[in-house]
């Protein structure tokens, strides 16, 4: 290569001219400056690249703003107001729809920045809409489920919808707007601990408040203070604190761990924006210690349930899940390569081997996805109830029936182990009614429609003693209903053997998919929106879900081995019934606790908190076990969390 490459480039330059970029050949200047040529290019094309992002070129279509707006107010408003938008230009018999962006700031947090929130708008006059203030609007704006006084500020964008399908939408937009919102409840606990923050703030400043109409009136100042040599006097009405609209005390509190705090004060008919010194003050949201009150929450509770009855619990499946697949004979060669083929193998003994457990298994996937698609199978209110109840009587009947499905027909016998079942599904009864009390319905839409589609956000975390009826739940579907014969190899089954087992399929199929209905989710899906897809995903989820229960109910009764229900009759009363029992009448006693806004933080910290430590543990329970499997020690039986 003898000469010069010339690559042009045509573009709009900073002063309207075309830019034209050369690289040279290598040859003439060298690697180096090749290189640094074409960075210089490829910056210039990222220029113009943006340049006509920001002209518009690539936008879709947006509305003329052919709608003016003037005013929005009331600014303080309240669940169930009306605020009125004025303007002119509004085009009659078009739905409108209002968008506010802006921040939201509440006292004693930090200002939380781009926040976009969508309501609809009813044209009331041929220059005013109206939208009314409902309690999701007012939540979106306080912070539910812990809502607090809140203000935003920003702009407000009116949008009338196009009269054709391929025409553009009509806006209008309002800069600079203040909406005041007060939440519909406030936790009187939460007031009170708010009021005594501002008052120390009020004290730390040196100043002395009394509440008023429009804001917090100084009735004193002391000499040499803060609040004085800011300039504040007798007098003066404090209207806002770092942008939040003060009513109270409760609103006079700067963002955590401010060094300065801007108050617009009224002294006489004028405005005044006043800075306060605040460093010093130490107070600090709950909100900005989520992410510290996670990780130290993992650390003790890992250690508190490590040291449980659990911690021994986990070790004693793990040593028995260890035993177990080193008694297979895929072990013999490899360990690594046979771990899921004995997994596998393990579900398949204890999996049913005939055709008519899978057609139930048919049937009840296909009655748990009516339930996830909104369909109610005999009444919403009692589907909850009626499913278990009725597959629950099945399986005492059976029982009962059977004579004791142990040789020789004996009602005694019978009696005793119909009985013992329904004993063992006292935590599944606890668990229904925990989920009725917690969502104050038994509808299904209503139960997960409080919960949501993540893990943590399930009722097994947001409400941890819904979670322990739910474990309790679980694992008393793991003992068998029918007579365990003392014999080292599988023996013929006798008719009503077979017959109860079946039964007791049916009953866990739909205790399983009631339990993950009320504690997992359900049908909740990571999609928004009514449409037919996301339904069907929804549905397809609450199936998994079920299915992986049934997986999991098989895997620990493989490695713990069989059970007989009869022979465990006080370890379930004592380890089953009488928790379920406290569990039940503590999460009653606790509804009516009034929550603050440590509290409250704390609350919402709980669930992402278990969420994490049962992944920590799963994921140190795998590790260990795959080290066991490989190296195995001598220390198998010893307690390992010591």
């Amino acid at each position: 290569m003898s000469g010069a490459l010339q690559l042009l480039i045509w573009g709009p330059g900073p002063s309207g001219s075309s830019v034209v970029v050369s690289v040279v050949g290598t040859r003439y200047l060298g690697r180096f400056r090749a290189l640094v040529y074409a960075l210089s290019t490829v910056r210039r094309l990222l220029c113009l690249a943006f340049c006509w992002l920001v002209s518009g070129c690539g936008s879709g279509p947006r509305g003329p703003n052919l709608v003016e707006i003037s005013e929005l107010g009331p600014r303080h408003v309240e669940v169930g107001d009306r605020v009125r938008v004025s303007g002119s230009g509004f085009p009659e018999g078009r739905p409108a729809t209002l968008t506010l962006r802006g921040e939201l700031l509440r006292a004693g947090d930090a200002p939380r920045g781009g926040v976009t929130l969508t309501t609809p708008a009813q044209l009331v006059a041929p220059h005013a809409l109206e939208f009314t203030v409902t309690r999701e609007l007012a939540a979106a704006f306080c912070g539910a489920p812990a809502e607090r006084h809140s203000t935003f500020r920003g702009d407000v964008e009116v949008a009338f919808s196009p009269q054709t399908s391929a025409g553009t939408p009509v806006i209008g937009r309002l800069d600079g707007v203040v909406l005041d919102v007060m939440p519909e409840l406030s936790a009187e606990e939460a007031s009170r601990a708010l009021q005594a923050d501002g008052a120390r703030f009020a004290q730390f400043l040196g100043l002395a408040g009394t509440p008023s109409e429009d804001g917090l009136r100084i009735a004193g100042v002391e000499p040499q203070s803060r609040a004085a040599r800011a300039g504040l006097t007798d007098g003066d009405v404090v209207l806002s604190v770092d942008g939040v609209i003060v009513r109270g005390l409760s609103d006079f509190i700067p963002p955590p761990n401010a060094k300065s705090s801007l108050l617009v004060i009224r002294r006489g008919p004028d405005q005044l924006p006043v800075r306060v010194d605040a460093s010093g003050f130490r107070y600090s949201a709950p909100e900005t210690l989520l992410p510290a009150l996670v990780l130290v929450g993992v650390v003790v509770l890992s250690f508190l349930l490590l040291f449980s009855p659990l911690g021994r619990g986990i070790a004693f499946f793990e040593r028995r899940l260890c035993e177990r697949l080193w008694q297979r004979r895929a072990f013999a060669v490899s360990v690594r390569p046979a771990l899921p083929k004995a997994f596998v193998r393990a579900l398949a003994d204890e999996l049913p081997d005939t055709f008519l457990p899978y057609v139930a298994l048919v049937a009840s996937s296909a009655l748990l996805a009516l339930l996830s698609l909104g369909k109610s199978l005999v009444v919403a209110e009692l589907d909850l109830l009626v499913i278990p109840a009725g597959t629950l009587s099945g399986l005492l009947l059976t029982a009962l029936f059977s004579g004791g499905a142990d040789g020789a027909w004996s009602f005694r016998r019978g009696l005793g182990r119909a009985l013992a079942l329904l004993l063992l599904n006292l935590p599944l009864a606890a668990l229904v009614l925990g989920a009725a009390f917690w969502a104050g319905s038994l509808r299904p839409s209503d139960i997960v429609g409080l919960q949501g589609a993540w893990p943590w956000q399930w009722a097994a975390f947001r409400s941890p003693l819904l979670g322990v009826l739910g474990l309790l739940a679980l694992v008393a579907l793991v003992p068998a209903v029918r007579p365990i014969p003392a014999l080292p190899r599988r023996v013929e089954l006798s008719r009503w053997q077979r017959i109860l087992d079946f039964a007791a399929w049916v009953h866990q199929l739909s205790a399983t998919g009631i339990i993950a209905l009320i504690v997992f989710g359900g049908f909740q899906a990571p999609l928004s929106g009514n449409s037919t897809f996301v339904l069907i995903v929804g549905a397809l989820l609450s199936l998994a879900k079920a299915w992986l229960l049934i997986a999991g109910l098989a895997l620990v009764r493989w490695a713990v081995g069989a059970i007989d229900v009869m022979s465990v009759r006080r370890a379930v009363l004592l380890g089953l019934v009488i928790p379920s029992a406290l569990s039940l009448g503590l999460s009653l006693a606790l509804r009516h606790v009034s929550v603050g806004p440590v509290l409250g933080t704390l609350e919402s910290t709980l669930a992402p908190v278990l969420c994490a430590t049962i992944v920590v543990l799963l994921v140190w329970v795998g590790r260990r076990i795959a080290h066991i499997l490989v190296q195995p020690s001598p220390d198998l039986g010893v307690q390992p969390w010591l």
